[in-house]
């Protein structure tokens, strides 16, 4: 995920006339990223996968990694729970964040959530887990199938035995319905930003256009995000390729079949020969 800066014009940079591209990596939103989604509710997603577990595994999860863990919101709501916890991102702007809410810091203490930069397509499990999770549709940024399934293994590696994979993408329908040429502008306790959401049928890409500025000063700044939108077929395939066995498919969070008739699927995997349910 390269990092690219563009300046508009001749103005000098922290002018009204600067504009900043950096893509994708949330150094840009970072700092308003936990405002922009108040709306999700972790606690009920945390709720869900809990539920998952105990439909497909015994007793209860003593171990988790969350990939692509952001500003470690899921992460906290687990922390309540006594679970063993393990949280990566590529983005360390996001990282740091997570490790002021967690509590966290470079080397922490036993007992304390391990955080560490990493990206998904390129990375060694640091050890297995019971439960490895990849949330609100963060395999979406993988482009392409070989990234895709490059990611899907280097989980699977991060899987203890009877461990469970659970991740979710958003479909097409997502994007046809709610985001085809979405506009947004809000200002947050210091802040405004603009989004423009748009998807490209022919590509199946969904572009995500931020511009913010902070309103005690400084110049407007601009990220980029890409995300491909996986047929559900394409997706099941990938979880063969990268050697994991599918369990189910759920749509929304709901224990419905998952397909693309739902705005999102969660996917739920595990290595061959696993004895969960």
């Amino acid at each position: 995920m390269s990092r690219s800066v563009e300046r508009k014009g001749n103005a000098p940079p922290g002018s009204p006339e600067s504009v900043e591209r950096v893509s994708p990596d949330y150094t840009v939103i970072a700092e308003i990223y936990d405002r922009m989604m108040s709306h999700v509710a972790y606690g009920d997603w945390a709720e869900h996968v809990r539920n998952i577990w105990e439909r497909h595994a015994a007793g209860r999860f003593r171990s988790c990694l969350d990939a692509a863990c952001g500003t470690g919101r899921f992460l906290e709501i687990l922390r309540e729970q006594g679970v063993e916890l393990w949280g990566m991102d590529v983005s360390e702007k996001m990282l740091e964040l997570a490790r002021s809410r967690l509590g966290s810091g470079e080397s922490p203490a036993p007992g304390e959530p391990v955080l560490f930069r990493a990206d998904l397509r390129d990375f060694r499990p640091p050890r297995r887990f019971e439960l490895v999770t990849c949330l609100y549709d963060s395999v979406n940024y993988l482009l392409s199938m070989g990234e895709l399934v490059a990611a899907l293994r280097n989980l699977a590696g991060c899987l203890e035995r009877n461990g469970l994979l659970v991740f979710d993408i958003c479909t097409e329908r997502n994007s046809l319905e709610h985001f085809l040429d979405y506009r947004e502008e809000r200002k947050l306790e210091g802040w405004e930003y603009k989004r423009h959401s748009w998807y490209d049928r022919n590509t199946r890409i969904h572009h995500n256009d931020f511009e913010v500025r902070k309103l005690s000063g400084g110049g407007r700044r601009r990220e980029f995000h890409r995300q491909r939108i996986y047929r559900v077929r394409e997706m099941d395939r990938a979880v063969r390729e990268a050697g994991l066995a599918l369990v189910n498919r759920y749509a929304e969070f709901t224990f419905r079949r998952g397909g693309e008739s739902a705005d999102r699927v969660h996917y739920v995997a595990r290595l061959p020969g696993g004895s969960n349910r």
